[in-house]
């Protein structure tokens, strides 16, 4: 073979095979898959995030959309002035003039000793907030991260037990009192998580749900199941004593006024008449007692009228919305500057 012919063919091997060679060697490392994204949090309805079990009342609340009716952040301001809002919300991160939602509850702990629970869907900065709780705790705390998104601290402020649960970006709730690995704290991050799916949340079961139904939705609510027992049963009368459980809602009316209804449910199939009677007397007893004298319940829009029906009684009545702002601004004057000190 010739010199030439030589050169030519090993030319030809080495353009063939430099490809190949270029890739020889240690390959690149194992690729981690990237992790499954997290499943999406539970939180709506935000009364989703709160269980039926020892349950003793649950206030519902919708500020936002209270206050975009035009003429009550004045009757608002006038109770409890706006700078006092403005302090809240900068000690706390929370505005609560602009929470779409908020649930407040009154649970039984194993100690019969009474759990409140503030839970709300805000507007604020999350790490804010959780930095302000933490600010307030004097001994004892802990931080739990469930995952990224579900965060529980908890702690003692002296000697009172407090917990908080941050669900996603926008709910905080807040504890105070009770078990901090067993109360409602707890259960609104599990019910968030959606682990809990035999238990009943608040709205779901009677006598609440049916109270619900009847009564509608309101920008404010409140609801307590029964029985009622020991001077509780005595309330409205006596009424309560046969009670399944007792509702009311407030709604805005274009007099400037607020729309109020009670509901009492329970078994009144033969005594719906009485019944009625009585709610109506215990309004009035209210109506004409020094608190009614100050709230101007003794002086409606509308006169109360009373509805009848097998399983509840119901009273509805059209207050003044400057009344009840008057008479608000007179009952908590010192009350709430201690609160939002």
């Amino acid at each position: 073979m010739s010199a030439n012919r030589r050169t030519v063919l090993l030319s030809g091997l080495a353009t063939l095979l430099v490809p190949w060679s270029s890739g020889c060697g240690p390959g690149p490392g194992p690729v981690t898959p990237p992790s499954p994204p997290l499943p999406a949090l539970h939180t709506s309805p935000l009364a989703d995030l709160v269980a039926a079990g020892g349950l003793r009342w649950i206030l519902l609340a919708a500020p936002r959309e209270l206050l975009s009716v035009p003429w009550i952040p004045p009757l608002v301001d006038l109770a409890v002035s706006g700078a006092r809002f403005d302090r809240f919300a900068k000690v706390t991160g929370i505005d609560l003039r602009a929470i779409p939602e908020a649930i407040v509850t009154s649970t039984t702990s194993k100690s019969d000793d009474e759990v409140l629970f503030y839970l709300a869907r805000h507007t604020g900065d999350p790490a804010f907030i959780e930095r302000s709780f933490r600010a307030r705790l004097t001994s004892e705390e802990k931080r739990s991260v469930d995952r990224p998104d579900l965060i529980r601290v908890s702690g003692k402020v002296g000697r009172a037990p407090n917990a908080a649960v941050f669900i996603g970006p926008d709910i905080a709730g807040f504890q105070e009192a009770g078990s901090m690995s067993r109360g409602p704290a707890r259960v609104a991050a599990l019910f968030a998580e959606q682990k809990l799916k035999s238990a009943h949340t608040a709205l779901a079961v009677d006598p609440i749900r049916s109270l619900a139904a009847k009564l509608g939705p309101a920008p404010r609510s409140a609801f307590a199941p029964g029985p009622f027992e020991g001077d509780l049963a005595r309330g409205l009368r006596g009424l309560l004593g046969a009670a399944t459980g007792i509702g009311g809602v407030l709604r805005p009316s274009v007099r400037q006024g607020f729309f109020v209804t009670l509901a009492v449910s329970g078994d009144f199939a033969t005594s719906s008449g009485p019944a009625g009677s009585e709610l109506m007397a215990a309004w009035n007893d209210l109506a004409q007692s020094r608190l009614g004298h100050v709230l101007g319940l003794d002086a409606p829009l509308t006169a109360p009228s009373i509805a009848l029906a097998p399983d509840a009684v119901g009273l509805s009545v059209e207050l003044s919305g400057r009344a009840l702002a008057d008479g608000l601004a007179r009952l908590t004057a010192t009350r709430v500057e201690d609160i939002f000190r």
